[in-house]
Order: C-alpha cells, then sequence, then structure tokens
C-alpha cells in the first residue's frame, strides 16, 4: 500500500515546479543535489555551481548539520583561499544523510521537500578503495539506484552521475570491437579490480533508467590532477597513486626512463567546468561522455620538472631498474609504486574513442588547455603544504616560467 507521502509525490503536478525551477546556473535547474561535495571533485563542483549562482543541497554525514557544514566551509577556505564564501552561503544548503541507507536515512517530509525542489542531481560520491567488490557496491552502486529512485519523484530532473573510464576493463579473449566509445558498455570486458567493475555496475543500471524515460548523463573521468592555476592537490594526497608515485620518485632517487609513457592527467578544475558545461549545454540527457584531456603529459616530463625543482634524480632503463632496485634502496613502499608490477595473465586493451564528447564539448566552446605548467604548480603546492622535503636551493628562486608547455 502505498504511503501518503509516495501519492503525494505521484501526484504532483510538474507546472509549478517548470516555473520554480526555469532559471539556473548556465541552463540547470536552480535547485541543485550534490553528492560527494567534501571530495576533490566534489568541491570543485561545488565552487563552481555557487559561483554561477545555483543554490546547492549536499548531502553530508556527520555528528549534527552545524559540524557538516563547518567541515565543509573549512574545506572550501583551504581549496580557495581567495574566493570568499559569505557571498554564496544563503545558497549552500547542508543535510545530514546516509547515503547508503533507504531515502539517504531522511524522514518522510524532508525527503519529499528534496523530490519537489531539486531539478538536478550531481553524484560525485564514491568509494574509491581497490577494496573488495561487495565494500564498495553500497555507495558505488547502491546510491545510483537511489537516485534514480528519487528521479521518478516530485519535479522533472536530471541526474548527472560521475563515472570513470576504468569502465572499459580489459578483455580476456580478443575484443569484438575496435575502440570503446561512449555508446559502448556491455562489451563482455573483465576487471582488476572491484572498483572498476561496481562503476561498471552503476552504469548499467543508469543506462537502463534512461531506457525508462530517466533524464541521466554519465561522466567518464580518468586520471583527475592538481587545479591548473593553483597546483592544489587532494588534501589526502596519500590516497592518490599519482601523487605518492611522484613522492617514491623523490625518495628513492631514482626512477624508470619512459620517454614514450604518456599519462591523460586533467586538472581537476578543468574536469568540474567540463561536466557543467556538458551538463548546462542542452543535449546531455540520454548521453554519455568522456571526461579527460586529450593532452597528456609525458611521463618524462614529469621527472624533468622534478629535477628542474632540484631533486637529485637518476633515469635508468626499466631493465636496469629491476636489476638495481633492490640493492640501491630499502625502502619496500617506494620500490612497490615505482617498479613495473609482474605482468598477469594476457589481456587485451582496447582505446578509448571520445571524439563525439570532444565534439560536444567544442560546441559548448570548452576546449582543453594545452599547457602542463601546472606540474610546475602541482612540485611548489606539494613542498608548501609538506607532502615533498624542499629541494636544495628550493627557496632561493621559483621553477622557470613555461618550463612545461
Amino acid at each position: 500500500m502505498s504511503t501518503s507521502g509516495e501519492r503525494r509525490r505521484r501526484s504532483m503536478t510538474n507546472t509549478t515546479s517548470e516555473m520554480r525551477h526555469a532559471a539556473g546556473f548556465a541552463g540547470l535547474p536552480g535547485d541543485v543535489l550534490l553528492t560527494g561535495a567534501s571530495g576533490f571533485l566534489g568541491i570543485h563542483l561545488l565552487h563552481d555551481l555557487l559561483v554561477g549562482g545555483a543554490t546547492v543541497s549536499c548531502l553530508l554525514r556527520g555528528e549534527s548539520e552545524q559540524r557538516a557544514r563547518q567541515s565543509l566551509e573549512d574545506k572550501w577556505r583551504w581549496f580557495f583561499p581567495e574566493t570568499e564564501l559569505t557571498p554564496h552561503r544563503e545558497r549552500l544548503r547542508v543535510i545530514l544523510a546516509d547515503v547508503t541507507a533507504r531515502h539517504f536515512g531522511l524522514k518522510e517530509r524532508a525527503y519529499d521537500a528534496i523530490a519537489e525542489t531539486h531539478g538536478a542531481m550531481f553524484n560525485v560520491a564514491g568509494n574509491v578503495n581497490g577494496g573488495d567488490l561487495h565494500e564498495l557496491l553500497p555507495i558505488n552502486v547502491g546510491l545510483v539506484e537511489s537516485l534514480i529512485e528519487l528521479s521518478r519523484y516530485g519535479c522533472p530532473k536530471h541526474l548527472h552521475h560521475v563515472s570513470t573510464v576504468d569502465v572499459v576493463g580489459h578483455f580476456t579473449e580478443r575484443p569484438r570491437i575496435e575502440a570503446f566509445t561512449e555508446q559502448h558498455l556491455q562489451e563482455g570486458q573483465a576487471f582488476a579490480d572491484g572498483y572498476g567493475e561496481s562503476k561498471y555496475r552503476a552504469e548499467v543500471l543508469l543506462r537502463q533508467a534512461m531506457a525508462q524515460g530517466i533524464a541521466a548523463t554519465a561522466y567518464r573521468v580518468g586520471f583527475i590532477g592538481p587545479h591548473s592555476q593553483t597546483g592544489t592537490f587532494q588534501q589526502n594526497a596519500d590516497q592518490n597513486y599519482t601523487s605518492r608515485y611522484v613522492r617514491a620518485c623523490v625518495r628513492l632517487g631514482f626512477a624508470p626512463y619512459l620517454p614514450k609513457v604518456q599519462i591523460p592527467i586533467t586538472p581537476v578544475d578543468a574536469v568540474a567546468r567540463a561536466i557543467l558545461a556538458l551538463g548546462s549545454s542542452g543535449e546531455s540527457a540520454g548521453q554519455t561522455y568522456y571526461v579527460e584531456t586529450p593532452n597528456p603529459v609525458r611521463h618524462y616530463e614529469v621527472m624533468r620538472v622534478l629535477q628542474a625543482a632540484g631533486y637529485p634524480l637518476r633515469l635508468m632503463e626499466v631493465d636496469d631498474l629491476i636489476r638495481c632496485a633492490q640493492r640501491l634502496s630499502s625502502d619496500k613502499e617506494s620500490l612497490g609504486l615505482v617498479l613495473p608490477q609482474a605482468a598477469g595473465p594476457e589481456t587485451h586493451q582496447v582505446p578509448i574513442d571520445a571524439r563525439a564528447s570532444l565534439a560536444a564539448l567544442a560546441r559548448c566552446g570548452f576546449d582543453y588547455a594545452s599547457s602542463g605548467e601546472w606540474l610546475g604548480r602541482f612540485v611548489a603546492h606539494a613542498i608548501e603544504v609538506g607532502f615533498l622535503p624542499p629541494p636544495r636551493f628550493w627557496r632561493e628562486a621559483p621553477l622557470p616560467r613555461g618550463l612545461i608547455t
């Protein structure tokens, strides 16, 4: 039997809701529901939404609403010290919630209020740890189920879901496709870890919801890097492979020489702006996009910036590195990050074809920056916050401008 709240949600007309949400951030409805606001990408999306004029409600865990809000505002000040939050504070709402619980653990009236007033939902929450699949399912899949359910009630909604390029997976047999486009998903791929598989399952659910008439968009992001202008990285840099790899090279004093290896690291501010550009374009419903720079940095360029900063870093051929590493250092943690991993069973990789996404971004007037100068800014920031030790002569002069262009 339906509850009175469910009947009320189902019987609401869309007329007043459409009027209420006619204006907002660059084509987005005026009220935005955001999950994962305290994460690295989430806080940058929150920043751009608020600065753009949106009213944003953040689903957050916490002992109290006041403490959750204070923690979020502290994170804002850490990432955006030059942007005053005060002009936007009235449009920032904090809702205490458990995103793994039915209806987010909210009372019926609070849940109904969200359904009636939020026309856009951005799901950036996710468990990125490489744990067991079943440990990742409650957030990475269960939350998507809950947001799809919420989409069926109240005012018209558009669910914007942040996925990952890891849904491409790998193939144990020769694949039947030559490239993995935005439209490909269930192609018989396998997964090396639970994270990629959990995000894949979430996209499958999203595709099913789209087929049933739910307005939704998936954004497959890749390696997310530091802010392009400030070099600011996530506060918990110890949980990010890229930053830990850089520190491992510095600690060891040697690294592999990989002149042809390219790393598609996209600055976090570019990822946030690309998602919002696509999401507010008016053509994103039912689409899947890759949000990843077409301008990768070379592994050698990363090493060159570290050397220019003053770190004594010896580059070695991979075979020489494997042969000498154990004798040169007893730092097992750093060696584990820098040394090539042992080859597993033979797999087939399929390249990503993101041309449709780049074309859509071009129509929005968005273009990824081709400069890699953010590398130097990242090193400077990592030294400033104590993630990297300052090299000799560091305080004598800044890194040369245009080191990587």
